[in-house]
């Protein structure tokens, strides 16, 4: 994938060079440990490709791309703290490095800046973008609060699960498309198409995680092994695999979810693998995600552009899909 590496440097280089400010320097210091901690720049290389799908010119949304990832940044630093996450990508948290307080802050400073960023750009485009954006956000917080309200439920149906992702996962990667398309000067039809085909790769990739989550590498992943079992999360192998279990099975998967649980982490986490294995939720998942792919390949290859132009994202699209990382 040439053209991501080429956004990927543009944008790291950006990342680098970036400055929320200098004093106090205990607010902007977290900001930039957390900026330069890495991680995959998807969501910002999407706006890059989003524009260039109409425009060559994709520098022009440089500002565009960096207030999408520092919003997904600030989105970070606060579920850790409502996680009680001790690593992100392998490193300490902003909230365990700091504080609570001070982590609040820095998330906020960086929402801030998002929207700085976000408003360089000609005034005809920034209503648009603007409501994009907004609406994205909004989602974003009410698919939080879905996710912390399912840890506490006894049970959850699949359809609100699937709803709960897409709002806290998918409708950013769509938005960061459509945004990068709006700037471009996009008509509304097909940088609505992009931002479909976007929410659907981004239920594909959020299912993917999920099961990286249990059967991937933590060290490829940067994460703790097993965390969704361990913090309780119930994504969809938990819940498909509850729809198939016996009476005794299921109450061995519902304790190692349960903080109380008196087996050890890695047990808790074996059990859980087990389980999904023997009911098969691992295929399952799998295949909803292949299905999200092909609703979202099939979007993107009805906008109205040259195959030499749809390439790259179709090359992103599958990546995403089949990622082991």
């Amino acid at each position: 994938m040439v053209n991501f590496e080429k956004y990927l440097k543009i944008l790291n280089d950006q990342l680098l060079r970036f400055e929320s400010g200098k004093y106090p320097e205990n607010l902007h210091q977290p900001v930039r440990y957390f900026l330069g901690l890495g991680g995959k720049r998807i969501r910002p290389v999407l706006v890059l490709m989003g524009y260039e799908l109409f425009d060559s010119q994709y520098e022009k949304a440089l500002h565009q791309a960096l207030a999408i990832e520092l919003f997904h940044n600030f989105s970070l630093i606060h579920d850790d703290i409502m996680d009680k996450a001790d690593l992100r990508r392998g490193q300490s948290t902003v909230h365990k490095k700091w504080n609570e307080s001070t982590a609040i802050l820095a998330g906020d400073l960086m929402l801030i800046k998002a929207y700085e960023l976000l408003a360089d750009a000609p005034s005809k485009f920034l209503p648009a973008i603007f409501e994009c954006f907004n609406k994205m956000a909004v989602e974003v917080c009410e698919g939080q609060q879905m996710d912390m309200d399912f840890e506490r439920a006894d049970a959850v149906e699949e359809e609100l699960y699937l709803e709960m992702i897409r709002k806290k996962t998918s409708v950013l990667l769509g938005a960061a498309l459509q945004i990068g398309a709006l700037r471009a000067g996009a008509d509304a039809g097909p940088a609505e198409l992009l931002y479909e085909f976007g929410v659907n790769i981004g239920m594909a990739f959020q299912m993917m995680d999920d099961f990286l989550d249990v059967f991937g590498s933590s060290e490829k992943t940067g994460k703790v092994e097993g965390g969704d079992v361990l913090n309780g999360k119930k994504t969809l192998l938990y819940l498909h695999s509850m729809n198939h279990l016996s009476p005794t099975e299921k109450e061995q998967l519902m304790e190692v979810y349960l903080p109380t649980c008196k087996r050890t982490p890695k047990e808790r986490v074996e059990v859980a693998r087990k389980l999904f294995l023997r009911t098969k939720s691992d295929v399952y998942l799998k295949q909803k995600a292949k299905d999200y792919y092909t609703v979202g390949i099939n979007l993107l290859k009805s906008i109205d552009q040259s195959p030499e132009r749809l390439r790259p994202l179709l090359e992103l699209a599958e990546f995403l899909a089949n990622r082991d990382y």
